[in-house]
């Protein structure tokens, strides 16, 4: 995931919970977001109050891309838990952009296919952008088309 949470007031401890749970060594203002779940900090101030957040719940969003390598079109899967837009880039492995466009505003699964048909055989890079993540998948394009 390698998202944050930050913890919104100042205090002298936090402690930060999973589903419920209390998650070892995680007594810091911030925390990285390693999985799925409802995340909960406890903060305590200097004179030992303490006060919990409500949870706040982090879904992954499953994304998928096929087939690999690629001849004339690579299709992509992507499922969102809410509505978010979905935008989508195609790289070279040097990073320049080929193509860059908005797809939708969806929630649920989302498919398309991007035509690689004109480009030269060889590395490339697939992301697509939400409005809570991004994710990438790198493809080699084939030698036919």
């Amino acid at each position: 995931m390698g998202d944050s949470l930050i913890a919104g007031l100042p205090a002298e401890d936090y402690q930060w919970f999973l589903d419920g749970d209390q998650l070892a060594n995680a007594n810091d203002r911030k925390i990285l977001i390693e999985s799925s779940g409802k995340y909960e900090v406890q903060v305590i101030d200097s004179a030992g109050c303490k006060a919990r957040s409500k949870p706040f719940e982090v879904q992954e969003i499953a994304f998928k891309a096929f087939p690999n390598p690629v001849e004339g079109f690579i299709y992509f899967e992507i499922e969102t838990f809410e509505e978010e837009n979905i935008g989508l880039q195609l790289l070279d492995v040097d990073g320049n952009v080929l193509i860059d466009r908005e797809l939708a505003n969806s929630e649920g699964i989302f498919r398309s296919r991007v035509p690689v048909t004109g480009y030269s055989p060889g590395l490339y890079i697939l992301r697509i952008v939400t409005d809570s993540e991004q994710k990438e998948v790198k493809f080699y394009k084939g030698s036919k088309n």
